[in-house]
């Protein structure tokens, strides 16, 4: 997030004072409002969360707190059925509210997936202890440089945040190209060490400087986990056997499910997708396919108006269906960078002419030079999908 906690916090005592909120305008502006107990330092208990209940996104602590109060009560956590129904679960002192130390937070080490905070937590105590740390070997592996106290317990106040050289969030992609060329040369990347660490690895054609094509990927199967496709695919044929799923768990036990042709390969054809029409968002491929044929039939698109809007476009064999080879996928990792057939990191309206994107050229390119750089495609896709707030969503539009 936006200039991270720990970066804040030059003198390492957990909290930030107003000397050091004054590096970030936007934290700067909001001090007093978050100094809830006026000692002049913003503490872990008084920190601004993301927003789900924990971010900007509609439905948000701040617009639940009708009263403004700083806590949630069960008639303000009635608009969000998903949060009142966990309601008794969270209110652990049973005074009606949900106030702050209370919260839910995101899990991973972060988020909600697998192996996240609450999980490692085995004995509800609000920290993890180096026995509990062992069971994710990530964590593990950096649990004394975690414990800054030395306890022993990784506390609230220690627990690690994304950072990325792919999110927005602190450190980067932006925030490292200081001459805006739209890429990170030696002396850029030496601002992150983990980042620099890899510069030669990454710059793939040795011409001093890591580019959008050259631009460090979440994976997944989707996302930045490791055993990403790319990682599972280790004879590099396109395609995962069962003896490559088997190094993840989760991929492994779904193999024969997704092995649709039942060749014994996981193709890209069967390579499983976020929904939006790809993941599991409300409306995804799943939702639609009412009559679990695995093709989307005319009838089924007309649930979500944006998709029956490209039906006949998605259609390439004019059969009625739109099929998994015809299924339209995210861009990100696919969008600009395929496209981009000269490959200088931006747009032509030649090279955008055979793409779904040729229709909103115009739109998109906000100078009208004629090209569309990454920066427009951006804001455009978040002038597009306002309340993705910063973030341009997992292999979204404007993400390479």
């Amino acid at each position: 997030r936006a200039g991270g906690w720990k970066k804040l916090d030059a003198n390492n005592d957990g909290a930030i004072d107003r000397s050091e909120a004054a590096k970030v305008p936007q934290f700067a502006a909001k001090f007093d409002q978050l100094d809830k107990n006026k000692d002049g330092r913003i503490d872990a208990s008084e920190r601004p969360h993301h927003d789900g209940m924990h971010g900007g996104r509609a439905g948000g602590w701040k617009k639940l707190d009708a009263n403004n109060d700083g806590a949630i009560d069960r008639s303000e956590a009635a608009k969000v059925p998903q949060f009142a129904a966990k309601f008794d679960q969270l209110d652990k002192n049973k005074d009606g509210r949900i106030d702050a130390s209370e919260r839910p937070h995101h899990d991973g080490m972060h988020g909600g997936r697998a192996g996240g905070w609450k999980k490692l937590d085995a004995n509800n105590d609000g920290a993890i202890d180096r026995s509990e740390a062992a069971k994710v070997p990530q964590f593990a592996a950096k649990f004394d440089q975690l414990d800054k106290n030395k306890d022993g317990r990784i506390d609230a106040s220690e627990r690690p945040h994304h950072d990325g050289m792919h999110g927005g969030r602190a450190g980067g992609w932006k925030k490292l190209d200081a001459n805006n060329d739209g890429a990170i040369d030696r002396s850029e990347a030496a601002k992150v060490p983990q980042f620099a660490a890899k510069f030669d690895q990454l710059d793939k054609n040795k011409d001093g400087r890591i580019d959008a094509s050259e631009r460090p990927h979440h994976d997944g199967m989707h996302g930045g986990r490791a055993g990403g496709w790319k990682k599972l695919d280790a004879n590099n044929d396109g395609a995962i056997d069962r003896s490559e799923a088997a190094k993840v768990p989760q991929f492994a036990a779904k193999f024969d499910q997704l092995d649709k042709n039942k060749d014994g390969r996981i193709d890209a054809s069967e390579r499983p997708h976020h929904d939006g029409m790809h993941g599991g968002r409300a409306g995804g491929w799943k939702k639609l396919d009412a009559n679990t044929d695995g093709a989307i039939d005319r009838s089924e698109a007309a649930k979500v108006p944006q998709f029956a809007a490209k039906f006949d476009q998605l259609d390439k064999n004019k059969d009625g269906r739109i099929d998994a080879t015809e299924r339209p996928k995210h861009e990100g990792r696919g969008g600009l960078a395929k496209l981009d057939a000269d490959k200088d990191g931006r747009l032509s309206r030649a090279e955008a002419a055979n793409s779904p994107f040729a229709a909103k050229f115009n739109e998109v390119d906000a100078n009208k030079d004629g090209f569309v750089d990454r920066e427009e495609m951006r804001a455009a896709f978040k002038r597009m999908h306002p309340q993705r707030g910063n973030g341009v969503g997992s292999g979204g539009t404007g993400r390479s």
